[in-house]
């Protein structure tokens, strides 16, 4: 544009060089830049941008700003992010991950893109490793029929996507389903069903082989292994409730019961693993790692469950929003 046809004189002066600087928050990498700028005017055009970083070149008849977006990250970037967390072949891993883990990745289509999440995953792990997603449906609960080849999974679209893959397997649990590939596949498909967080469910297949948590651009509270430790601890903001399950398979219809410990909703006992968190990164037990602008954080299953047990021996509340609350008044 013509600089003298729609700003009055005298010239712009812009200070070098642009700052930048990042933050993270719940899980997602925000990048912010601003250029400092001597002419008043001018001012209005600068701004604060998450996505990409601003560059700027001055020519005698016009005023020129360029947008550079940064390289994406690609199936080799989740493989190295993972291998940083010292996740490696061999290792079982449950995945929890957000829309931006797979959008953010090189490629056209949304399929190309969570393929390219899913196969970065199974490099890290090797083919020894088994890589295990929640499927959950939470049928039971809505007295839906569950049919594991044919129910969507409630807890996103990578989820349903990884549980049509070519040699995954999915397990018949009418509310916490999970989705498995790998040489483990087949045990976390055939876990129990009468129970959602009890011996010989796919929660207690996850401690069992010591499994790495992953929460990838999403907040640490997702990680719903939190349930096993709740049920093995006997919380009293949870209690037992069984619902009527319908399991559709082959053609073939079961039914039976399913015992649920649920929250109770008249306390504040929605998860909040803040306090577990910090425990377990003042012991050095949580991994982290940037993956473009998403977080990953990990931990095992195991060091999980102890950690977390032995703060709810101190304190019966810390691993739910009521326990931050008691604490911010108390």
């Amino acid at each position: 544009m013509s600089f003298g046809k729609h700003f009055p004189m005298p010239v712009l002066t812009l200070t070098l060089p642009i700052f930048n600087w990042a933050v993270s928050r719940n899980g997602i990498r925000w990048e912010t830049s601003i250029c400092c700028c001597k002419w008043r005017p001018l001012r209005a055009f600068v701004s604060a941008v998450k996505r990409y970083r601003i560059s700027r070149a001055w020519q005698p008849s016009s005023l020129r700003w360029k947008a550079t977006v940064p390289t994406l990250p690609d199936r080799r970037a989740v493989t190295a992010a993972l291998v940083s967390c010292g996740i490696g072949p061999g290792d079982s891993l449950m995945l929890h991950a957000d829309a931006l883990a797979a959008a953010q990745l090189v490629g056209v289509a949304a399929a190309e893109r969570m393929n390219a999440l899913i196969d970065g995953i199974r490099d890290a792990l090797g083919p020894t490793g088994t890589l295990v997603m929640p499927t959950f449906s939470y049928s039971a609960t809505k007295g839906e029929v569950y049919n594991p080849d044919t129910t969507p999974s409630d807890v996103g679209m990578l989820t349903d996507h990884f549980r049509k893959c070519a040699g995954v397997m999915r397990s018949r649990h009418p509310i916490f389903s999970v989705a498995a590939l790998g040489p483990l596949a087949r045990e976390f498909s055939e876990s129990a069903t009468d129970d959602c967080f009890g011996e010989g469910t796919a929660f207690d297949l996850l401690y069992r082989y010591d499994a790495w948590l992953v929460a990838m651009a999403c907040p640490f509270d997702r990680l719903t292994f939190v349930h096993f430790v709740d049920q093995a601890a006997r919380v009293d903001y949870r209690y037992f409730k069984t619902f009527p399950a319908k399991i559709e398979s082959a053609g073939h219809m079961e039914e039976r019961n399913v015992r649920y410990f649920v929250r109770d909703l008249d306390r504040q006992a929605e998860a909040r693993l803040d306090n577990l968190r910090t425990e377990l990164a003042s012991a050095g037990l949580v991994r982290n790692a940037e993956l473009g602008r998403s977080r990953l954080q990990c931990v095992r299953a195991q060091d999980f469950f102890r950690t977390a047990m032995a703060l709810i021996a101190r304190q019966p509340n810390a691993l739910i929003e009521e326990g931050h609350e008691s604490k911010q008044h108390g």
